[in-house]
Protein backbone atom coordinates (compact mmCIF):
# COMPACT_ATOMS: atom_id res chain seq x y z
CA UNK A 1 0.00 0.00 0.00
CA UNK A 2 2.92 2.67 1.06
CA UNK A 3 4.11 2.08 -2.34
CA UNK A 4 0.76 2.97 -4.31
CA UNK A 5 0.49 6.00 -2.10
CA UNK A 6 3.79 7.46 -2.97
CA UNK A 7 3.88 6.34 -6.87
CA UNK A 8 3.80 9.77 -8.36
CA UNK A 9 1.62 8.21 -11.11
CA UNK A 10 -1.00 7.70 -7.81
CA UNK A 11 -0.27 11.44 -7.01
CA UNK A 12 -1.00 13.56 -10.33
CA UNK A 13 -3.63 15.33 -11.10
CA UNK A 14 -3.86 16.45 -14.47
CA UNK A 15 -2.95 19.88 -15.60
CA UNK A 16 -1.63 20.70 -12.08
CA UNK A 17 1.91 21.10 -10.95
CA UNK A 18 2.29 18.64 -8.07
CA UNK A 19 3.15 19.77 -4.40
CA UNK A 20 5.56 17.10 -2.80
CA UNK A 21 7.43 17.26 0.40
CA UNK A 22 11.11 16.48 0.63
CA UNK A 23 10.77 12.85 1.61
CA UNK A 24 8.40 12.64 -1.69
CA UNK A 25 10.30 14.77 -3.61
CA UNK A 26 13.66 12.12 -2.96
CA UNK A 27 11.40 9.31 -3.95
CA UNK A 28 10.51 11.21 -7.43
CA UNK A 29 13.84 11.92 -7.77
CA UNK A 30 14.77 8.35 -7.45
CA UNK A 31 12.34 6.73 -9.49
CA UNK A 32 12.23 8.55 -12.61
CA UNK A 33 14.16 9.38 -15.27
CA UNK A 34 13.17 13.24 -15.58
CA UNK A 35 12.16 15.55 -12.91
CA UNK A 36 11.64 18.93 -13.30
CA UNK A 37 11.63 21.29 -9.62
CA UNK A 38 10.18 24.24 -8.95
CA UNK A 39 11.75 25.17 -5.25
CA UNK A 40 9.35 27.71 -4.48
CA UNK A 41 7.91 28.49 -0.72
CA UNK A 42 4.32 29.26 -0.07
CA UNK A 43 4.77 32.59 0.61
CA UNK A 44 7.04 34.01 -1.64
CA UNK A 45 5.93 37.42 -3.41
CA UNK A 46 5.80 36.25 -7.35
CA UNK A 47 4.65 33.20 -6.71
CA UNK A 48 1.14 33.28 -8.45
CA UNK A 49 2.56 34.45 -11.45
CA UNK A 50 5.52 31.98 -11.91
CA UNK A 51 2.94 28.76 -11.58
CA UNK A 52 0.89 29.74 -13.66
CA UNK A 53 3.59 30.05 -16.46
CA UNK A 54 4.58 26.84 -14.62
CA UNK A 55 1.33 24.56 -15.17
CA UNK A 56 1.73 26.14 -18.87
CA UNK A 57 4.80 24.36 -19.05
CA UNK A 58 3.64 21.19 -17.33
CA UNK A 59 0.73 20.97 -19.88
CA UNK A 60 3.78 20.82 -22.42
CA UNK A 61 5.28 17.83 -20.66
CA UNK A 62 2.94 15.62 -20.39
CA UNK A 63 4.15 13.83 -23.76
CA UNK A 64 7.39 14.35 -22.90
CA UNK A 65 7.71 11.59 -19.98
CA UNK A 66 8.98 14.54 -17.86
CA UNK A 67 7.41 14.55 -13.85
CA UNK A 68 7.13 18.25 -13.00
CA UNK A 69 6.76 18.98 -9.29
CA UNK A 70 6.67 22.11 -6.66
CA UNK A 71 8.29 21.45 -3.40
CA UNK A 72 8.21 24.53 -1.03
CA UNK A 73 10.25 23.13 1.77
CA UNK A 74 13.63 25.27 1.67
CA UNK A 75 15.49 22.32 3.29
CA UNK A 76 15.07 20.45 0.54
CA UNK A 77 17.27 21.97 -1.83
CA UNK A 78 20.36 20.80 0.64
CA UNK A 79 20.36 17.97 0.38
CA UNK A 80 21.23 18.03 -3.90
CA UNK A 81 24.26 20.87 -3.27
CA UNK A 82 21.60 23.97 -4.88
CA UNK A 83 22.02 27.31 -3.44
CA UNK A 84 19.21 29.46 -5.30
CA UNK A 85 15.80 29.97 -3.61
CA UNK A 86 13.92 29.91 -5.44
CA UNK A 87 14.78 27.55 -8.42
CA UNK A 88 13.74 25.33 -11.27
CA UNK A 89 15.86 22.18 -11.61
CA UNK A 90 15.73 19.46 -14.19
CA UNK A 91 16.73 16.14 -12.79
CA UNK A 92 18.34 13.79 -15.49
CA UNK A 93 18.37 10.62 -13.59
CA UNK A 94 18.91 12.06 -10.43
CA UNK A 95 21.49 14.74 -11.52
CA UNK A 96 20.14 18.44 -10.80
CA UNK A 97 20.64 20.87 -13.57
CA UNK A 98 19.34 24.48 -12.80
CA UNK A 99 17.73 26.66 -14.72
CA UNK A 100 19.61 29.92 -15.14
CA UNK A 101 16.91 32.24 -16.84
CA UNK A 102 14.52 34.57 -15.33
CA UNK A 103 11.56 33.23 -13.92
CA UNK A 104 9.67 36.23 -14.02
CA UNK A 105 9.48 37.36 -17.16
CA UNK A 106 6.43 36.32 -18.86
CA UNK A 107 6.50 34.88 -22.06
CA UNK A 108 10.52 34.67 -22.33
CA UNK A 109 11.22 33.26 -18.50
CA UNK A 110 11.39 29.71 -18.95
CA UNK A 111 13.98 29.73 -22.00
CA UNK A 112 17.10 28.74 -20.66
CA UNK A 113 19.93 31.07 -21.51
Amino acid sequence: MLSWLSDPSTLEIPGRVERVNAALLRHVVEAEDSVLVFFCGDSDRDLEDVMGELETVDDNLESEAVEFVWCPERGAIDGYGLKAWPSLVLFRRGVPVVFAGNLQVSGRGLEKK
